[in-house]
């Protein structure tokens, strides 16, 4: 990683989300978010837990990874943190597309979150695209 303010900011977007993922998940399930069946016709899901279960151990699990390997320093935590990123936009996405935005509420979660997955995204693309690239020797007198 480039610096520890880089560092910092992704391992504290990846970690908000995955608290928010976890907490979401057990809301999900039966600890409080008690959303009406009717928001899932003409979803894959006939009842909350499934989205729970992709919340918690897909959207939650990358981003509790990638907070992890950022703060190990771990060689590949940036492209990590960049796929958390993007299951989090996807999470967004797929939620406005299948469930839809009902209330104001709702659509300022789905603003922070897929903001939230937008900029771990994007920081940690910038931190792999500064990554220096290291491969084979090219033999002497070899064109690439």
């Amino acid at each position: 990683m480039s610096t520890r303010i880089e560092r910092i900011t992704i391992a504290a977007l990846a970690t908000f989300i995955a608290i928010s993922a976890a907490g979401g998940a057990v809301g999900l399930i039966g600890g409080g978010l008690a959303f009406p069946p009717e928001w899932l016709e003409g979803t894959p899901f006939s009842s909350y837990v499934g989205p729970a279960l992709i919340l918690g151990i897909v959207v939650g699990g990358s981003a509790l990874l990638a907070a992890a390997m950022i703060m190990g320093r771990h060689s590949m935590a940036a492209p990590v943190a960049f796929g958390a990123g993007a299951i989090q936009i996807g999470w967004i996405v797929g939620e406005v597309v299948l469930v839809g935005t009902h209330g104001d509420v709702m659509l300022w979660l789905q603003v922070i979150y897929g903001l939230a997955g937008a900029l771990l995204a994007v920081f940690a693309l910038d931190v792999v695209r500064r990554i220096p690239r290291t491969g084979p020797a090219m033999p002497s007198g070899a064109r690439a």
